[in-house]
């Protein structure tokens, strides 16, 4: 069971950028695209989408650059499949 949401509680979501620079460079190797960790990306559009038809107000979108473990575990991804 998951937890609700007070109202005027706020939603942190964390999520890897498909649209990204590191998706780009690394293609089906990119680690955003991996599974288990992640079985499904959202474009920055799609995912605002999807929380505004379920009622939350988007208030504020921080995108980050990637963590380097990421960068790295991208590049292991593309050496052992070339």
């Amino acid at each position: 069971m998951s937890p609700d949401i007070k109202k005027g509680g706020i939603l942190v979501i964390k999520a890897p950028n498909p649209s990204g620079w590191e998706a780009k460079i690394f293609k089906d190797t990119w680690v955003g695209f991996k599974a288990p960790q992640h079985l499904f990306g959202f474009a920055k559009d799609v995912l605002i989408d999807k929380l505004h038809c379920n009622r939350f107000k988007v208030a504020d979108i921080k995108q980050i650059g990637s963590d380097y473990s990421s960068f790295f575990l991208s590049i292991a991804f593309w050496l052992k499949e070339h």
